[in-house]
């Protein structure tokens, strides 16, 4: 063998070794990379308390609590279905009532169905409160009147409408 076939064979073999080094750390960063960093658990706040004095709920008490909300959140409306004028003084009898079981306080207005026109409004009635006469704020002529009460139902505690529920009425002038 000669010399340059033994210099050219080492050439070869540190060639291949430092392409071997190259390709294993080329092989090691790559698979380094790829592992992915496994997430932790950070917690954060307030843990629950054991429980200490609570107690279950009976269902007399439940029960007693569901009907209030349930009171509170029926309305009767009683308005008669006919009512009274006279045409000279303009009183009107018609008994307009919000009954003491209901939860709020209510405001009607009476108008005329064949005009829009609103011939009277009550103001506020509280429960347990009525009106039974009043004086009209529109004249009407003489005859039949079909009109409709709208009962406005208003929060006790804001004074803001909530609601509004109506009744038919028929109010004779004579």
């Amino acid at each position: 063998m000669d010399l340059k076939d033994v210099k050219t064979r080492k050439r070869l073999i540190y060639v291949i070794i430092g392409l071997l080094i190259l390709i294993g750390a080329g092989a090691a960063l790559f698979f380094h990379s790829q592992k992915t960093v496994s997430p932790r658990m950070v917690v954060s706040g307030d843990f629950l308390p054991p429980e200490k004095d609570a107690q279950k709920i009976k269902p007399a008490d439940l029960q007693k609590f569901a009907q209030t909300k349930v009171d509170k959140s029926k309305f009767n409306m009683i308005i008669a279905p006919t009512g009274k004028i006279d045409q000279t003084t303009e009183n009107a009898e018609l008994p307009i009532q919000n009954p003491k079981e209901n939860a709020y306080p209510v405001s009607v207005d009476l108008k005329d169905d064949a005009t829009g026109d609103v011939v009277y409004t009550t103001g506020a009635i509280q429960p347990g409160y009525e009106v039974r006469t009043f004086h009209l704020e529109k004249n009407l002529t003489p005859g039949s009147h079909q009109m409709t009460a709208e009962f406005n139902i208003y929060d006790p505690a804001t004074k803001e409408r909530r609601g509004q529920v109506s009744a038919e009425v028929l109010l004779a002038v004579h």
